[in-house]
């Protein structure tokens, strides 16, 4: 009787026990910010990720402008039938876990996209002598501005051509996206199927609300 108690008891710690449980977080339309227990993790689509035991629940908020923000839950419930009986029986412990994806529907808000509207219209500039040219940064802005996430940017040049050139490709597709700003920048070369790795690069278009309160001149950047 002692060891059947102990098998039971072996059996449901290892089903509710905590393990690695991955999903993708996504929005329609993408581009969204993605907060997941009031911490921001990223841009949809993102991966999340996390140890927490089964049914275990986390909050999610999106928000991108132009939409009302959305606030959700997800719970770690999906059951995995073919991992409960893979060998050894019992054994594991993450029999439980969260969807693949989850895609969130933003409902668009008429008052702030006649205001991005008018923004575009106008295309107001971080500092009036850079005219219409886009401010990168490898680093968050200053907290006491106040910016909107308009999306992720992902950039690929040809193998011949500089770093320097993913940084103008960036500059370019946040302009259109009516950004004037691009944070957490980031660049690298990988392998183009030459002897040369290719320049690529990656950030957060973000439109700036007031950018008056911060002279950009004295923080980490450069124009394109």
């Amino acid at each position: 009787m002692k060891k059947l108690f102990t098998l039971l008891f072996l059996i449901v710690a290892f089903t509710f026990s905590g393990c690695v449980s991955k999903t993708v977080l996504n929005t329609y339309p993408q581009g969204a910010r993605v907060s997941v227990d009031g911490e921001f993790i990223g841009v949809s689509p993102i991966q999340y990720e996390d140890k927490a035991v089964s049914g275990h629940t986390v909050n999610i908020l999106l928000q991108k402008y132009g939409y009302k923000d959305k606030s959700s839950t997800i719970k770690k419930d999906d059951l995995y039938i073919h991992r409960f009986f893979a060998p050894p029986l019992f054994a594991l412990p993450w029999i439980m876990g969260y969807k693949e994806q989850y895609t969130f529907e933003l409902e668009k808000d008429a008052t702030k996209a006649k205001e991005m509207e008018e923004r575009n219209k106008n295309r107001l500039s971080l500092d009036p002598e850079q005219g219409d040219r886009i401010f990168l940064t490898n680093e968050q802005l200053p907290l006491v501005l106040k910016y909107d996430v308009l999306g992720s940017i992902q950039v690929g040049e040809d193998w011949y051509k500089s770093s320097d050139t993913a940084l103008q490709a960036m500059a370019n597709e946040a302009r259109r996206m009516g950004a004037n700003a691009v944070i957490e920048v980031k660049t690298w070369h990988q392998p183009s199927g030459r002897t040369w790795a290719a320049p690529f690069g990656s950030g957060i278009a973000v439109r700036v609300i007031n950018p008056s309160l911060v002279d950009f001149t004295k923080l980490t950047g450069t124009w394109k």
